[in-house]
């Protein structure tokens, strides 16, 4: 008589449970390390945004004037390359949410002469409603909020993928938690990442 050679019903479902049991633990996980990576991308690719438009601000006297639209950071690629090229936006989601889609949105104010430095203007809106948000003051009608200021503002939706534009993304509440990683350019708001 001839032994048979193979694995029996229950080895192979016990494999299966294993293998299972092992994909269970490292799906999440390696989703999570995406996402943390991606938000490391995002606040370097800021930062490198950032270092640019302060070159373009010692050049021109001014920082680029942004609003919804493509103008204000293309203007670090050209003529002047002080970017290679504009990093894009790793939050993106498939349907553009601005006119800037698929870039970080950027935001400046624009120059006026009220300012003590009349080439840079500073404007409170950038920030008054993150730092309440933030739980840094409670009463919206506070009049300390009338001195923050800053001269611009590079954003990305983060991982939730929705414009949350008061709320700070913070990664100890989950990566996946709502909130935009924001950098706010130079002014008196003290808030970046």
């Amino acid at each position: 008589m001839r032994r048979r050679i193979g694995f029996t019903l229950i080895e192979l479902l016990i494999v299966v449970a294993i293998i299972a049991i092992l994909a269970a633990i490292a799906v999440p996980n390696f989703l999570e390390a995406q996402v943390r990576s991606k938000v490391s991308r995002g606040k370097s690719d800021m930062r490198s945004m950032s270092v640019a438009l302060e070159a373009y601000r010692i050049d021109s006297n001014a920082y680029p004037y942004g609003d919804f639209g493509t103008f204000g950071t293309r203007q670090l690629t050209t003529p002047v390359s002080y970017m290679t090229s504009l990093p894009q936006d790793p939050f993106m989601p498939n349907k553009p949410w601005h006119a800037y889609s698929p870039y970080y949105f950027f935001f400046s104010a624009q120059p006026s002469g009220s300012s003590s430095d009349p080439a840079v203007a500073a404007w409170p809106g950038f920030v008054r409603d993150y730092r309440i948000n933030m739980g840094e003051i409670s009463d919206p009608g506070d009049t300390t909020l009338k001195d923050i200021s800053a001269r611009w503002q590079i954003r990305t939706l983060g991982p939730d993928k929705e414009g949350d534009w008061g709320l700070p993304y913070d990664a100890t509440n989950g990566t996946t938690s709502r909130g935009d990683i924001v950098l706010f350019g130079p002014g008196n708001c003290g808030r970046g990442f």
